[in-house]
């Protein structure tokens, strides 16, 4: 008898084609007598499209009957968003996520989310609180784009909690207002080609090959790193890309379109096998084995081996996908057509390749000089 009155009371669920309602009584006082109201009321709660189950659609209609009589929602959906964090969403989820992926997320979680709900329960961050975290993430100074970050690993965190049963709202970030881009993007660093010579001349190995693969065939850093003396194939001029490392663990590749066999010049064949003669022998076989016998760490590599370097030959400070902007720009410089150059680089997308080109001061002289030439002629030989 007691769960069939509570069921009453929190409302009765119908499927009306694609669309869940809910029927519930909303209890109150008459103002002037101070006798009890009870008023019967349906709303509509949303397409199976967004709830999906009966399930879901339940803890929709929890939160609406909650905001009239907050004791009638189970009390075991009901959790604050800094014990969800710590007790689920990090260790079960986020731990799955790859290890820079993982650092960058929790990271995330615990310096912003976790402080801005303290103390509030999932089903409280809807759309209006949302929008105030925005607005303090503005007010903290973060930029645009690491907002929208943040304000997404919300959405899926709060995401994760409905489909565990927990009772929360689902953000639509559609209705969000988010800060203007205010800044202007610095162009990102490019070596040329003169500079990586000075820094592939001045470094000793094994930086000096790590140098010269970067430099030679515009690799990412991780997949630089997870090379085996397996993926090398010197006899058809190849590296064979089929893994990453970061963090000093060797992983999946960033994407499908990265797994490939990289051309490389014949230089890079006879440096290749130079360094050979005098590599370090380990476990993994891998070019670049840290002392542990694992790949190395982009990070300790850059701060105590290639960043002293740039700074002793007074080159401008670059990390190493500025070899890969480099590698690009020269490319479309050699003649290279664009759709080549994506292939090289494999972007997945032209537009991301396009991103990659870069011009100096003798380019945009050169072709401007074109342009005069050619209007100068045309104007002289009108005035003839």
């Amino acid at each position: 008898m007691k769960a069939r009155r509570r069921r009453s009371q929190l409302g009765s669920l119908r499927l009306e084609g694609a669309t869940w309602s809910l029927r519930y009584r909303e209890l109150g006082a008459d103002p002037e007598t101070g006798r009890p109201t009870r008023r019967e009321r349906e709303v509509k709660l949303g397409t199976t499209s967004t709830l999906r189950s009966r399930a879901a659609a339940r803890r929709a209609a929890d939160l609406i009957v909650e905001r009239v009589s907050p004791a009638l929602v189970t009390r075991g959906t009901r959790l604050e968003v800094r014990e969800y964090l710590e007790r689920r969403y990090l260790p079960f989820r986020v731990a799955l996520a790859k290890p820079g992926t993982r650092a960058v997320f929790a990271s995330y979680a615990r310096k912003w989310i976790a402080p801005a709900f303290s103390g509030r329960f999932l089903h409280e961050v809807d759309n209006g609180a949302a929008q105030e975290f925005i607005a303090r993430l503005a007010g903290a100074g973060l930029v645009s784009s690491t907002i929208r970050s943040v304000v997404a690993l919300l959405k899926r965190m709060l995401e994760a909690a409905i489909a565990e049963g927990y009772a929360a709202s689902s953000l639509d970030k559609r209705s969000l207002t988010f800060p203007a881009v205010s800044t202007v993007q610095a162009a990102p660093r490019c070596f040329t080609i003169e500079e990586s010579r000075r820094i592939i001349a001045a470094a000793e190995q094994p930086w000096r090959a790590l140098y010269q693969i970067l430099a030679a065939t515009g690799l990412r850093i991780g997949e630089v790193l997870a090379l085996e003396w397996r993926h090398c194939d010197f006899a058809n001029r190849r590296l064979l890309i089929r893994q990453g490392a970061a963090r000093g663990r060797l992983q999946t590749l960033k994407s499908k379109n990265s797994r490939a066999d990289v051309e490389i010049p014949e230089q890079l064949v006879e440096a290749l096998q130079l360094y050979r003669a005098v590599h370090r022998a380990n476990a993994e076989n891998l070019l670049f084995p840290s002392p542990r016998g694992g790949p190395l760490g982009a990070d300790g590599v850059r701060s105590y081996h290639f960043a002293p370097l740039l700074k002793r030959l007074g080159i401008a400070h670059g990390g190493f996908h500025a070899f890969r902007h480099g590698h690009a720009t020269n490319l479309f410089a050699a003649g290279a057509s664009a759709p080549t150059v994506r292939q090289m680089l494999r972007h997945g997308d032209i537009r991301t390749t396009l991103r990659y080109t870069h011009t100096t001061d003798a380019d945009r002289r050169a072709a401007s000089d074109a342009i005069g030439q050619a209007l100068g002629s045309v104007s002289i030989e009108a005035q003839k």
